[in-house]
């Protein structure tokens, strides 16, 4: 997913410490960008696979308060997500463990804005 996020045109990534270390930064709002990773059991596949497509009004329906998936130590389904402090920038991608290793189920999806919010709340302490 990082080139994904890295070739959004609102993402700037600056090295520091001898370029050893990068920071990303959602550049309309100077908010920095995290990623993260996040394990489901099998069964919230279909959960995340509407997630990628949803329109607008789908994700205020998928992100209710009382759809937030659990997560599951070991889980077949990873997320990966790279989200800004703010909740204006989230990039989601959903991976699946096949044959040792996890792999891409479909392309990484951005948005920003409300949407962005929306999506962020799902994976928020």
């Amino acid at each position: 997913m990082a080139p994904t996020v890295m070739a959004n045109q609102h993402i700037s990534v600056q090295k520091s410490f001898f370029g050893l270390f990068s920071k990303a930064v959602y550049t309309p709002t100077g908010s920095p960008v995290t990623a993260s990773r996040h394990e489901y059991a099998v069964d919230q596949a279909p959960f995340f696979r509407k997630l990628l497509t949803a329109s607008s009004d789908e994700l205020t329906k998928l992100a209710g308060s009382n759809n937030k998936p659990k997560e599951a130590p070991l889980g077949n389904v990873m997320i990966e997500t790279c989200l800004s402090a703010d909740g204006q920038f989230a990039a989601i991608q959903m991976l699946q463990f096949t044959n040792f290793t996890y792999e891409p189920v479909a392309q990484a999806r951005v948005l920003e804005g409300t949407d962005a919010e929306k999506v962020a709340s799902l994976f928020s302490l």
